[in-house]
């Protein structure tokens, strides 16, 4: 009988127009992106409420996309792929942020319903990446990178799987060879790895390469702070922390204890130049 009632309530998906159906995978796109903000912008127990309610209508949402991709009759093989890898997208970069989530939002979330799965998550943006061409292709490919070059290490769990950024990275770079997301990742691969040299001339490359885009310039001035101290190179270190001081909003106290720090490490211990570290500090 639930079988039957199943099947009479069943939309009849072959009637949706292709705009109709990118409309509700944009439609849960959106509601991903609406969550992630509620969760972020405070940490109060109502901020958690709304945002898992959200997001259960998120992943209801694409549970619809879902199903729409089980049964619509597509007639046009781009059109499948589009959708597809929107679709890929969305349930993995779901699934991926869930997991992540602290333990208590967690038990909420659960409370609400649902919970994630990092590696269901990591293999549908994998599966995303890959097919190709499509249009959301490239963000399943900058959702990888950004988990498994940043995110890890942020987060102290340190389980990157480096060797398949790698693979990612080179197809990306074939389409997108002066793209400055991809250049930046392919820096903080380099970082990883400890080629210091080769992860400093990528983050030059992806500097050089726009200059609209001021924000990401500071981004890579943060790695090449950080790759200069890793080489003991503390002038220039010193120089990036300054620059950041002077030109970006984010932490200026961040920056002025870096750049105090680091003229710490200059065989100096004239007045001058710790009456330099007392100013910047103070």
């Amino acid at each position: 009988m639930t079988s039957l009632s199943k099947i009479v309530r069943q939309p009849n998906y072959n009637l949706y127009t292709e705009e109709e159906i990118h409309a509700e995978l944009c439609y849960a796109e959106c509601l991903l992106e609406r969550a992630l903000l509620t969760f972020i912008q405070d940490e109060n127990l109502i901020s958690f409420v709304k945002g898992g309610l959200k997001i259960r209508s998120c992943n209801l949402s694409y549970k619809e996309c879902l199903q729409i991709l089980s049964h619509k009759d597509w007639k046009s093989s781009k059109e499948r792929v589009h959708f597809e890898s929107g679709v890929s997208l969305g349930v993995g970069s779901f699934n991926l942020m869930i997991s992540r989530l602290p333990s208590k939002v967690l038990r909420l979330l659960e409370f609400v319903g649902f919970s994630g799965n990092k590696e269901y998550g990591l293999s549908e943006l994998e599966k995303g990446a890959l097919i190709y061409p499509s249009l959301r292709s490239p963000l399943c490919s900058m959702v990888l990178l950004s988990y498994h070059t940043i995110a890890t290490y942020v987060l102290g769990t340190a389980d990157g799987d480096i060797e398949l950024s790698e693979r990612i990275l080179e197809t990306c770079l074939k389409d997108y060879p002066k793209g400055v997301i991809f250049l930046f990742f392919s820096g903080r691969i380099a970082e990883i790895k400890g080629d210091m040299a080769e992860a400093v001339q990528k983050f030059e490359e992806s500097i050089e390469s726009q200059q609209e885009w001021k924000q990401f310039h500071h981004l890579c001035y943060w790695e090449l702070m950080w790759c200069h101290s890793y080489s003991c190179d503390w002038l220039l270190a010193i120089k990036f922390a300054e620059k950041l001081k002077h030109e970006s909003r984010w932490s200026k106290a961040t920056y002025a204890y870096q750049q105090a720090a680091f003229l710490l490490m200059l065989d100096n211990s004239s007045p001058e130049h710790l009456q330099r570290i007392n100013t910047i500090l103070l």
